[in-house]
């Protein structure tokens, strides 16, 4: 990776008001400004995994997807979602938090870039971060070792417990694939998402 191309972007991208993020043709984020690491959370938590997977709802992927795909064709010069539902990871404990946001989207320089531009819906994020915190202590510094995981099986959030046991720092663990910690467990691993995904309580 071109670390002077992607100061470039990030330069780019800070120069505008609205939370802003690069994805690669692969729809992994590769530059982020200020304010996306204000409201959506650090990089390197969407760093590893479709971008599309951080909207909580299935009706809402589909629909970024469809927008990101038109735009990444060359189908649409620009596309608006509304109102989309995203799992946020920027408070304290980086446990996901709820926030709605319009995202605006456009082409970048290379093939099969895209940049968007998310803008905070009417409520008052900070107001709800407040209404969280107590929920979000809870899980962050519960006995038991937590995880939260993406459709796709990315790890995106785990509590300090859980990083103590296995040894990780959130930037080693929270990202990634949850599959590459337990090499030896994989035939387990796929029966778990399997149950959960066709709705079932374990």
């Amino acid at each position: 990776v071109d670390m002077s191309d992607i100061d470039a972007k990030v330069k780019l991208l800070d120069a505008a008001p609205l939370c802003g993020v690069a994805l690669d043709a692969s729809g992994k984020a590769v530059a982020a400004n200020q304010a996306f690491l204000e409201l959506m959370g650090p990089l390197f938590k969407f760093a590893n995994y479709d971008f599309v997977e951080a909207v909580s709802q299935p009706a809402g992927k589909t629909k970024f997807k469809v927008a990101i795909g038109a735009v990444r064709a060359g189908i649409s010069v620009r596309e608006r979602v509304r109102n989309l539902e995203m799992l946020t990871l920027a408070t304290g404990g980086g446990l996901p938090v709820k926030a709605h946001f319009d995202w605006f989207i456009g082409p970048g320089e290379e093939a099969g870039e895209i940049i968007l531009f998310g803008d905070p819906c009417s409520e008052d994020i900070l107001e709800q971060r407040e209404k969280d915190a107590e929920l979000i202590d809870f899980f962050q510094n519960a006995p038991i070792a937590l995880h939260w995981l993406s459709g796709t099986g990315h790890v995106m959030w785990a509590n300090q417990t859980e990083l103590d046991v296995l040894g990780y720092t959130a930037e080693e663990y929270i990202g990634q694939p949850i599959m590459k910690f337990c090499p030896d467990e994989e035939e387990l691993v796929l029966e778990i998402f399997k149950t959960l995904g066709s709705g079932n309580i374990i």
